[in-house]
């Protein structure tokens, strides 16, 4: 498994056009951002596209990733979202292209955890935290939408939220 430190590391080496460097991250976030972008677009031509998009972004833009502020698969992530919406407002009335069912947002999310090596910690959050923080990230559901679907006050929700997100960046800092 690819670390966080090991995508930096090729990551500072695509930022001086090192080849081999960018097959490594491609090879070792690929497969994880399709599912993504999978999940925001459910297109496959599109989320292709999308994944493409954010790997010449990746190439042109290395030399500007912050690596002092945001984990590697942090910056891919923010690049293929940016991507993928550009892509469905240039399409945003496009019939489905294939009806194949995109991954569940816990799903891609768990996979995202265990890349970057906080799966212990994830597990530490309660289900319903879990699920919440999928649906907020993959989902882009608001706090609203997300206490109405799970019945629960929207403080509730934005506290849960907060308390997620909180722990996993205590945990990632420690990791870098």
């Amino acid at each position: 498994m690819t670390t966080s430190a090991d995508l930096q590391h090729a990551l500072e080496r695509v930022a001086i056009g090192d080849r081999d460097a960018f097959k490594r991250v491609y090879d070792a976030t690929s497969a994880h951002l399709l599912a993504i972008a999978l999940r925001l677009l459910n297109r496959r031509d599109l989320a292709e596209r999308a994944l493409q998009d954010t790997f010449v972004a990746v190439w042109q833009q290395a030399r500007s990733y912050p690596s002092d502020a945001l984990p590697p698969m942090a910056w891919l992530v923010t690049i293929l979202r940016r991507k993928a919406l550009d892509r469905s407002r240039r399409q945003p009335h496009a019939a489905l292209a294939d009806h194949a069912t995109p991954p569940d947002a816990a799903d891609v999310l768990d996979d995202a955890i265990a890349l970057i090596g906080c799966t212990e910690d994830w597990r530490a959050l309660s289900v319903t935290h879990r699920r919440a923080f999928a649906w907020a990230l993959y989902d882009g559901m608001s706090a609203h939408d997300i206490a109405r679907r799970l019945n629960l006050p929207v403080s509730t929700v934005r506290a849960g939220l907060r308390r997620a997100l909180a722990h996993l960046k205590q945990r990632l800092d420690k990791t870098s």
